[in-house]
């Protein structure tokens, strides 16, 4: 708090919980403060009686945010967090002058109970494909941390669409062809020395976007949706925005393949991935909160040891967004970027049991053999004697036979470095 002065700013604050009961025991919360910009200033646990806090008495007048909420460590205790989980809050006025105020609380069932439950698991692995022999190997990507984002539904992202962009959404409804956004309106001539540097973002607007999978599912599928077709021609906005919402898994693909940018997001949690580039954290997702999260990723490392580099963070944040997520289940992100530091990947434990020095054959060669005739258990019904040993698509299967071994960790110990293969033609 600038301009402070000697003095202590005294906080004493009251917290009364409705409905509970005598003899149990009081949940854990805590009292935070924070600046009208929203930095933590000082916290405590709450206590049954009350909990007071000291703080720098301000120079002039200033305004203080004191939240009743769970308790969080206070290096991830944040505002918005806090108030996503139901905590209260009551906004406080320090005139110079005074050094002691007096806040009460009181807390009802339906939220303080909420505070305890909620609780939304977020677990993945992160993963770099490295190609080895002609095969990629996903290698663990350690000691990374991701970066957990909850996308803002549908229901928040409609009401701040312009009425332009809602008017645009109706024609693709009714005429679902892609078309590139339209280009601004030129202005003057530009100089000559100019007219280089223009032509690529010229291109670039004049190209039409790139329909993903989901977005040309959702183009194929609007015209059987007729119930949002026929809203689109004559509901009014408020009408039809709740037929989008009731349409939310084709509108979702659109947003991502034109009007990404209208997409926002909020960080709700953060985890370190270990040697194996498994994370786990949690968020609280509220109970006031009737929408699935749809969660979002991103993933940065520490380069020379003291520059964070964001490895993983694809955009359009639409069409990367992991929509209706389900709490405990796990997600695979794969980055490319140049700067990720991998670790060796965990041997698969295939060893015989009671047997400790082994030598494996995981693969021969690179072509899968659930693509060719003869081998693939989802083709025995189209094999014939024209196709057997073809692959999928009619081609005869054939090229270097790249053995891929497995060794145990004990032939080395053993004193063997060295191997041979032989072969020999079946009978």
């Amino acid at each position: 708090m600038a301009g402070s002065t000697k003095n202590s700013l005294q906080l004493s604050v009251r917290t009364q919980l409705v409905d509970l009961q005598p003899g149990d025991k009081f949940p854990p919360l805590n009292v935070y403060v924070f600046s009208s910009e929203g930095t933590l200033l000082a916290s405590a646990p709450a206590g049954e009686k009350e909990t007071l806090l000291n703080l720098e008495a301000p120079a002039s007048v200033a305004r203080l945010r004191v939240v009743a909420g769970p308790r969080v460590d206070d290096r991830q205790a944040e505002l918005g967090d806090l108030l996503r989980r139901g905590a209260q809050e009551q906004f406080l006025r320090v005139d110079p002058g005074s050094l002691r105020h007096e806040l009460p609380f009181v807390i009802y069932p339906d939220i303080w109970r909420c505070w305890l439950r909620s609780a939304c698991i977020v677990r993945g692995n992160l993963y770099k494909r490295v190609l080895i022999g002609g095969i990629y190997e996903n290698y663990p990507v350690c000691d990374a941390t991701v970066e957990v984002y909850e996308v803002d539904p549908l229901w928040i992202i409609l009401p701040k669409l312009p009425d332009l962009i809602i008017d645009r959404l109706r024609d693709i409804i009714l005429r679902p062809i892609p078309f590139p956004i339209p280009e601004p309106i030129p202005g003057p001539d530009p100089a000559p020395f100019a007219r280089a540097a223009m032509v690529p973002v010229q291109r670039q607007l004049r190209t039409p976007p790139t329909p993903t999978s989901d977005a040309a599912q959702a183009l194929a599928a609007l015209p059987q949706a007729t119930a949002l077709r026929y809203s689109a021609q004559v509901a009014s906005r408020q009408q039809f925005q709740q037929s989008l919402l009731d349409h939310a898994e084709l509108i979702r693909p659109l947003l991502c393949l034109y009007y990404p940018r209208f997409v926002t997001m909020q960080r709700v949690a953060t985890a370190k991935t270990d040697d194996r580039g498994h994370f786990q954290t949690l968020f609280f997702n509220g109970c006031n909160n009737p929408d699935q999260p749809d969660l979002y990723f991103k993933a940065k490392q520490k380069l020379f040891g003291w520059l964070d580099v964001y490895i993983y963070a694809p955009t359009p944040i639409a069409c990367h967004t992991w929509w209706d997520y389900h709490c405990g289940t796990e997600v695979n992100l794969y980055t490319s970027s140049p700067w990720a530091h991998t670790c060796a990947p965990c041997p698969p434990v295939i060893g015989p049991p009671g047997k400790n020095r082994w030598v494996a054959f995981l693969a021969v060669g690179v072509h899968g053999l659930n693509n060719i005739h003869g081998t693939a258990q989802d083709l025995v019904g189209s094999v014939t004697a024209d196709n057997l040993g073809l692959t999928q698509d009619g081609r005869p299967w054939g090229g270097m036979l790249l053995p891929r071994l497995e060794f145990s960790n004990a032939l080395e110990a053993a004193g063997v470095v060295y191997y041979r293969m032989s072969w020999r033609q079946g009978s």
